[in-house]
């Protein structure tokens, strides 16, 4: 099954289920929805320069995260809401996971779950939410400690707003937190730290200084605020000002191997998807994960080929070229 083929039916299934939301424009969005439009257009603004004289057949995407070799850089989000999906969705992801040889991140569903994914030998990244109730959020790092999971982290975009027609999220469970807190937070953790949410400079200078190993540039799928800039926009600043210190995950609006090379190519280390997860989940569950995400990888692949990158460390921003407007 190609590309298109697997995306015609999983709407088909979608709406089996009466669960076509992820594919309906209106259900994700903030006010005027510019967030949204903004994200689907974003990636077509940069083009990709090939190099044929310097083409490679074999290019190997494997990636080190948290001292775990991966062997791709395409990573599931930290999805909600998908028990409308299938049963033991976050089970599921995590087996798919492992069948690809990557990690698995847990987010507020399987916030009860840490244990049980952690058990099926999946390297686990949990992502807490900023809770106001700040003693349950150093609970959850006690849990990943007891647990030994991979990295923990927290997403710090969540404390204001709610989108237009928000199926999940309860703003009056979260508060703004300072630095000072997370930096507590990273001091009891046993493993990596990672801060979600960062969409500028300051934010990821910040969480360097206060020990973070990793930050998730995303806006959030454009759910907290409507106008922020999309991910991929800021990226090249951010890495430019914390250099290497940091890995860098790039999460919002990447459905396909060229996004994830431009991605790679302004910046990231790797990358989240969170729609193309419930995309496959849909389709052939633990299966239909494995086999988008090696679509999406063969499709990195071929674009690693045709620009002679042989290694996800051959990606730059030399191979890209930045239009000032947008070809639909």
């Amino acid at each position: 099954m190609d590309y298109s083929e697997f995306m015609q039916l999983a709407q088909i299934q979608a709406e089996k289920k009466g669960i076509s939301y992820i594919f309906e424009k209106e259900a994700n969005f903030v006010e005027t929805g510019y967030g949204r439009k903004a994200a689907e257009n974003i990636f077509k603004r940069f083009a990709i320069i090939t190099r044929y004289f310097n083409a490679v057949e074999n290019v190997d995407t494997s990636v080190e995260l948290f001292g775990e070799k991966l062997s791709m850089p395409i990573l599931p989000s930290a999805l909600s809401r998908l028990t409308d999906i299938t049963d033991k969705p976050i089970h599921k992801i995590a087996a798919a996971s492992k069948a690809l040889s990557i990690m698995t991140f847990i987010g507020v569903s399987g916030e009860q779950l840490i244990g049980e994914i952690a058990s099926i030998g999946v390297p686990t990244v949990k992502i807490m939410k900023p809770y106001r109730d700040f003693e349950k959020m150093k609970s959850m790092v006690l849990e990943a400690n007891k647990h030994k999971i991979t990295a923990i982290g927290v997403d710090i975009d969540l404390s204001f707003g709610k989108k237009s027609a928000d199926r999940l999220f309860y703003q009056n469970d979260f508060s703004p937190k300072k630095a000072d807190q997370i930096f507590e937070l990273v001091k009891m953790a046993e493993m990596p730290f990672i801060i979600k949410g960062i969409l500028s400079v300051e934010d990821a200078i910040i969480a360097k200084e206060i020990g973070c190993k990793a930050i998730i540039v995303t806006n959030h799928g454009n759910m907290t605020i409507d106008y922020l800039v999309q991910p991929i926009e800021v990226l090249p600043r951010i890495r430019e000002a914390i250099d290497n210190e940091m890995k860098i995950i790039v999460e919002g609006g990447i459905t396909r191997g060229s996004d994830i090379f431009k991605c790679l190519a302004l910046g990231a280390d790797a990358v989240c998807v969170g729609r193309m997860t419930w995309i496959g989940l849909i389709v052939n569950e633990v299966e239909g994960v494995v086999d988008i995400f090696n679509i999406l990888n063969d499709e990195l692949k071929r674009y690693m080929q045709s620009t002679g990158a042989k290694n996800l460390k051959g990606i730059n921003s030399s191979m890209l070229f930045e239009r000032n407007f947008i070809i639909d």
